[in-house]
């Protein structure tokens, strides 16, 4: 029934009209033809409401007026009638009915597109809230990003520099102390050490703020440095694949996706006690493709219902830059977490 309705609305206004007609006039027919105590007339609201549906409410009184006549030139070719003001009661009885049939269906039409002009109204309305939600969440990550950066920055060119000339002065402290054959001289010595370590702990941190340089081939050497660095800290085979190298043009989608490399790895070594992580980075058909694979324990049955995994907010970065994010099982053991960035956004791709 459904199809059939579908197709009619699909048709113009006098390929309805016609099949109304036809359908008229076949009830009147078959009216005739019957016994005078087997009675048709419902039969014909099926063309006035295709003609009040489809058409106009105005078709719907026309198909009204020609059901009934047609009705009564059946039942006075018939001579079925004892009196003559008999026809033109039931015709006026039926008359009525189809009309009141006819306002009936051209309301419930005017109700139907009123609600169906609201839902688009009210979809339009919600569409653009989350539109402008998801635009606002994903300028709230771009600031983010750029303080996370500008403090990087700043601890690398203002501390860093700082500690730099203290380091040199504490040195130069010393070799004086040491020329004298003060005691103190060790101890120049040892705070010369400790500004040292301070120099290489800020320039850790702001690498870990800036982990991305704004360059094409930025996110290859930040992921081959991550996985040297993991596999020092966490004493554990980490290592970078990348088969041909691979650009990323924009700095922000880089950044998002060495993000979800790091909480993918932090995962798969915290939570999977993995011993062997492998970070890959390849340009496919789909697009360029970000893969994490880990040998540890896997995920759990409901790994985003699990709080600390860090699986939501992956799945969040990857659709702040529009790319498909998957987790899955392993073959074997431990899992696979997958984020490509589709060829249509076109921030990325292998190097010529």
């Amino acid at each position: 029934m459904n199809h059939i309705l579908h197709w009619l609305g699909r048709q113009p206004a006098v390929v309805i009209v016609a099949a109304a007609t036809v359908l008229t006039v076949s009830i009147g027919v078959l009216d005739y033809n019957t016994s005078p105590m087997v009675s048709f007339s419902t039969l014909y609201v099926i063309p006035i409401g295709m003609a009040v549906w489809f058409v106009s409410f105005r078709a719907g009184v026309v198909f009204s007026i020609l059901s009934v006549v047609l009705w009564m030139w059946g039942n006075f070719a018939a001579h079925i009638f004892v009196s003559p003001l008999v026809p033109f009661w039931n015709s006026t009885i039926r008359l009525s009915f189809y009309l009141i049939f006819a306002v009936v269906l051209r309301n419930l039409l005017v109700l139907q597109r009123d609600l169906e002009h609201r839902v688009i109204e009210r979809t339009s309305v919600i569409a653009k809230a989350v539109a402008d939600r998801m635009l606002l969440e994903k300028e709230l990550l771009a600031i983010s990003e750029r303080e996370r950066r500008s403090i990087g920055q700043d601890l690398h060119d203002s501390l860093c520099q700082h500690l730099t000339g203290t380091a040199l002065a504490a040195q130069v402290l010393g070799e004086k102390l040491a020329s004298r054959n003060a005691p103190e001289s060790q101890s120049a010595d040892k705070v010369a050490r400790l500004v040292e370590e301070g120099i290489s702990m800020s320039r850790q941190l702001a690498a870990g703020l800036q982990p991305v340089e704004p360059s094409p081939d930025g996110l290859m050497q930040a992921l081959q440095q991550f996985s040297e660095t993991t596999s020092s800290l966490f004493n554990v085979n980490c290592r970078f694949e990348c088969e041909s190298p691979v650009l990323v043009r924009d700095n922000g989608v880089a950044t998002h996706l060495y993000r979800i490399a790091q909480e993918a790895v932090s995962n798969a070594i915290k939570h999977g006690r993995a011993a062997t992580v492998l970070v890959s980075l390849n340009v496919q058909e789909d697009g360029t493709a970000l893969a994490i694979h880990d040998d540890g324990v896997g995920l759990p049955e409901e790994p985003l219902r699990r709080k600390g995994l860090g699986l939501g907010i992956m799945a969040y970065r990857a659709n702040v830059i529009g790319a498909v994010f998957n987790v899955q099982r392993g073959r074997s053991s431990g899992s696979v977490v997958t984020c490509t960035v589709p060829l249509s956004l076109k921030v990325a791709g292998a190097m010529p």
